[in-house]
């Protein structure tokens, strides 16, 4: 299903929270979008960069986002831990997911 420019807009204005509806809609296009915003956001204390590499892992098979979201684990906010942590466990098991639970 594509999406017209407008709506894919609207919902690309609304990364990270919309993550899954942006690839349902287009994977190939929100996999360039999400790399983008993940970049933008990633390193921020408070920040929600966590909340796509489970998409992008998803329609890629790349978990270099994975290993991204266990690099910043210490940086974020106790409060967001945890949300981290549920994100990680979302993508696919492997040795360096193994290691960090």
């Amino acid at each position: 299903m594509q999406p017209s420019p407008m709506v894919f807009g609207l919902l690309e204005s609304e990364l990270p929270w919309v993550t899954e509806w942006l690839f349902f809609f287009d994977s190939e296009k929100a996999l360039v979008v999400a790399k983008e915003k993940e970049v933008r956001l990633r390193g921020r204390r408070y920040g929600d960069a966590y909340m796509l590499p489970e998409q992008m892992t998803k329609y890629s098979g790349n978990l270099i986002c994975q290993e991204h979201m266990i690099e910043d684990y210490p940086n974020y906010d106790e409060r967001v831990m945890l949300l981290v942590v549920d994100a990680i466990s979302r993508t696919p098991a492997n040795a360096t997911a193994v290691s960090f639970f």
